[in-house]
């Protein structure tokens, strides 16, 4: 398995093109939840990731970014809300970065490890956005049914189909999501995994984001600077 080139094509899938929708939703008419005669070639495994990770407002631009490579762009987010972070600390908060910088790969090492700690890296950020797809309680087991023959008939390798199926039917456990941090780096990135997925937050995915910020140990104004900085993200 390949978890950084999965990871780029969940971020491509939020940027849209999902099959049988303009935008991956899952909900309402025009879902991307209808796959007519299957799915085949890399546009439709983005798109599978579409419909798993993108069903409300995931942000277009992300998509464009996974040519950065997915990892990178999310701990480069992370990196920046830390900056931010930490400079409110000793003064008045910073504006969000600028859009030029939004996806820039991090400057600190400490959010973007060598290629084998990029690897376990890689593992738990997906964890945590299929995690963040699900906070919303609404995927029903007609939509998951679509959403497994989707991955199903889509060209995805054998074990990347495998990894999704066991993490779409894991239980929603946002304390076994935070339990995969292993620094305060990772927990930073893996909360801006779960709000890259869900956008802007309804009642069950605030509640679900909370808990797990605090499962992760982040501190409440770093959780906010993560938000801010995930909202400000340019939308086309």
């Amino acid at each position: 398995m390949n978890p950084n080139g999965l990871i780029d094509q969940i971020l491509s899938g939020l940027g849209g093109g999902a099959p049988g929708g303009s935008d991956g939703r899952k909900d309402g008419a025009g879902s991307g939840l209808s796959f007519p005669g299957g799915v085949g070639g890399a546009a439709a495994a983005a798109g599978i990731a579409g419909l798993l990770l993108g069903s409300k407002k995931g942000r277009k631009t992300i998509g464009k970014a996974a040519k950065y490579g997915g990892v990178a762009v999310l701990g480069g987010l992370a990196y920046r809300a830390w900056q931010q972070h930490q400079a409110g600390q000793s003064g008045p908060d910073l504006p969000p970065s600028p859009a030029s910088d939004a996806f820039a790969p991090p400057e600190d090492e400490r959010f973007l490890p060598d290629a084998a700690g990029q690897a376990d890296l890689s593992m738990a950020l997906l964890q945590a956005m299929i995690g963040a797809a699900k906070a919303d309680g609404h995927i029903d087991s007609n939509e998951q049914a679509q959403i497994f023959d989707a991955i199903r008939s889509g060209d995805l390798e054998a074990d990347d189909k495998a990894f999704l199926f066991e993490e779409l039917n894991k239980p929603l456990d946002p304390d076994a999501i935070g339990a995969l941090a292993t620094s305060p780096e990772m927990a930073a990135e893996l909360y801006v995994a779960s709000v890259v997925v869900i956008g802007e937050p309804e009642r069950e995915e605030r509640r679900y984001l909370d808990r797990l910020a605090g499962r992760l140990n982040l501190d409440p104004a770093l959780q906010d600077t993560i938000e801010r900085e995930v909202t400000a993200l340019p939308s086309a």
